[in-house]
C-alpha cells in the first residue's frame, strides 16, 4: 500500500482564495478608512492585515491519499478498480494541463478515460509524484505483469 500526502489544488479552490482575498483585504480597507487613525497609521494598518491575509490565502491545504494494487486490481483513495476492465494500458501518473505541478493518476477503465488520484507536489523541491509514479510501476509490473501466475483456471489445470 502507498499512502502519501499531496497539495488540494483545483479550480474552485484557487477561485475561492481570490473571492476571499479580494473580499477580506476590501473589508478591512473600508474598515481601516473609517477608523480615526492617520493617514500613516491607516496605510501601516492595511499593509500588516493585506500581508497576513495574503499568507492565510496561499496556506497549502494537504490531502492524504492511499493506492493499494492487488493481483486483480487496484484501490485508489477507497475505490477498487478491475483490473480486466483496464486491459493492457495500465494507469500512469501524468501532469495535468499545462501546470507541471499538477499531477494525476490517470487510464483507461472500461470504455472511459478516468483520473483515479492526484499526486500534486507540495513544493518547488518536492520529487513524490516522481518516486510514487516508480513504486506504483514497479508494483504493477510484479503483480499485473504476470497475470497468468494468479489466474484460477491456470492453478486449476495444473491438478
Amino acid at each position: 500500500m502507498f499512502t502519501y500526502r499531496d497539495q488540494a489544488a483545483n479550480a474552485f479552490l484557487d477561485a475561492l482564495r481570490w473571492s476571499v482575498w479580494l473580499g477580506a483585504n476590501g473589508a478591512v480597507g473600508w474598515w481601516l478608512l473609517q477608523s480615526t487613525l492617520s493617514w500613516t497609521g491607516t496605510a501601516g494598518a492595511f499593509a500588516g492585515a493585506a500581508l497576513i491575509i495574503t499568507l492565510l490565502v496561499r496556506w497549502k491545504f494537504k490531502r492524504w491519499h492511499s493506492i493499494e494494487i492487488h493481483p486483480d486490481g487496484m484501490i485508489a483513495d477507497g475505490r477498487f478498480f478491475t483490473l480486466d476492465a483496464m486491459g493492457e494500458q495500465w494507469p500512469q501518473l501524468q501532469p495535468k494541463s499545462d501546470n507541471g505541478d499538477r499531477l494525476v493518476l490517470s487510464g483507461v477503465y472500461g470504455t472511459r478515460f478516468i483520473e483515479f488520484c492526484t499526486a500534486n507536489r507540495l513544493g518547488r523541491k518536492d520529487r513524490s509524484p516522481e518516486r510514487l509514479a516508480e513504486d506504483l510501476e514497479m508494483a504493477m509490473e510484479q503483480l499485473w505483469g504476470r497475470r497468468d501466475a494468479f489466474a484460477p483456471a491456470a492453478h486449476a489445470s495444473e491438478m
